[in-house]
């Protein structure tokens, strides 16, 4: 849902018709943060055989929620404020439009100049954090080779993490190679990839959400 809706946002910028939507600027960026801690929840429930639950799992949204918090000042501020934000990120080449500062919009910009950092150090820690929950669990893995259910869980699992390590290296390159906005349809095109694969799997191995 997280991947949908930002995919939507990103061919809104690209075809230009944010300017209809202005409103809606940069405000899916708090989802783009919420790939990461959903993928490890998922890696928890299937190694753990846990439902997710807001103690004490309700942590991994807290670093989302605060961005958007950090926020506010941009996301209320006027129109003139995001259409600027949308011409620099897309259209630099444009005149932008001039717009008065507020000191809660100042804070907010702080945060957002430093949006691909802080997106770089989230997808890192879950990073870390997946593999290391893999690991703890993937050595035990031989005991269930005889149960395929179990076992197409587990690899299941497995590339789940891959997906998150692929798309960690993906993301590095390409705002190391785009100072702009500029590269995001490559990481949308790689992320649907990722979808159209996974859907491909649930269907194939029907199985899947069984007991």
């Amino acid at each position: 849902l997280c991947i949908s809706i930002v995919s939507l946002d990103v061919y809104i910028c690209y075809t230009g018709l944010m300017k209809h939507v202005i409103w809606l600027n940069d405000s899916t960026e708090f989802m783009v943060m919420l790939l990461a801690p959903l993928s490890y929840l998922f890696l928890i429930s299937v190694f753990e055989k846990r439902k997710i639950r807001i103690r004490p799992d309700g942590i991994h949204f807290l670093p989302p929620l605060l961005y958007v918090i950090s926020q506010l000042g941009y996301l209320f501020h006027k129109n003139t404020v995001k259409l600027n934000s949308y011409v620099a990120a897309f259209h630099p080449h444009l005149p932008r439009p001039e717009y008065t500062w507020t000191d809660y919009f100042v804070f907010s910009e702080l945060i957002k100049d430093e949006w691909r950092l802080i997106l770089l150090i989230n997808y890192a820690i879950y990073f870390f954090l997946s593999l290391r929950l893999f690991w703890k669990y993937w050595k035990g893995i031989a005991q269930f080779r005889n149960n395929r259910f179990t076992y197409d869980k587990y690899r299941f699992a497995r590339n789940i993490l891959l997906f998150l390590i692929s798309t960690f290296i993906v993301v590095s390159i390409i705002f190391s190679q785009n100072e702009i906005d500029s590269g995001d349809h490559f990481i949308i095109i790689y992320a649907s990839i990722c979808v159209y694969f996974t859907g491909f799997l649930f269907l194939f191995e029907s199985r899947f959400f069984g007991n």
